[in-house]
Parts: structure tokens; sequence; C-alpha cells
């Protein structure tokens, strides 16, 4: 069972469940993969303009290692197509990666400048 308070989140696929997990192996990976960081893939944009294919198949497919080792990166692709593609695993990742980042999500929710964590202030 997935544990949000840990950065989890459970997705359904099919009638199987999978926990996506962005600790920051899995954040690192994917910025070196995608060759950006983080923060401009379009996390909490439900613009799906942002994001490519290629891109969301990768994001999810990190998250999924941590608990779902054997899985493939082709796999990780059909289950997007199983889910209903980009339009709606968007809305997925957004969530599973604003886990990752909960001063971030909470900054944003409530329309304030976050407080990057580990940074000096005065």
């Amino acid at each position: 069972m997935a544990n949000p308070l840990k950065g989890e989140m459970q997705c359904e696929v099919g009638n199987v469940v999978y926990t996506l997990f962005y600790d920051w192996d899995a954040l690192c990976s994917i910025e070196k993969e995608l060759g950006t960081p983080i923060g401009k893939l379009g996390i909490n944009s439900t613009d799906i303009a942002q994001w490519s294919a290629s891109s969301a198949r990768i994001v999810f497919w990190y998250g999924l290692r941590k608990h779902h080792k054997n899985l493939t990166l082709q796999q990780a692709g059909d289950m997007i197509a199983e889910i209903g593609g980009l339009t709606k695993m968007i809305p997925i990742l957004n969530l599973a990666l604003g886990l990752a980042f909960p001063e971030i999500r909470k900054a944003q929710e409530e329309n304030e400048n976050p407080t990057m964590p580990g940074r000096a202030i005065g």
C-alpha cells in the first residue's frame, strides 16, 4: 500500500495497482534522461502541451521503478495507453510529482511564494 506521507501514490492500470514514488534517485535520473530540470516539466499544469509523450513515459517509468523494478520503459508506455493517454496520465503524474515536493505544492495551492528547504533566509 502506498504511503502518501512518504511521497508514494497508487495508480491503477487495468486491475493492477502500482505504486509511484519519486525519490531523489528517480528525480535525478529523470533530469539526466530528459536533459531538463524537473521544474520545467509542467508540474501542476493541466496543459498537456507542456508535456511530450516521451517525457511523460520516462517520468512515469522512473516513478514506478522503486517498487516495480521489472517493468520496462515500453511497458510503462503501454500502461499510459491503457490508462487513456496523455490526457489521463498528466494529472496522475502531477499529483505523484507533487508528493515529492509537498512544500511547493502547498504554496501553489495557497498562491504563495514557496520557501525552498535548505535555503538561507535573511
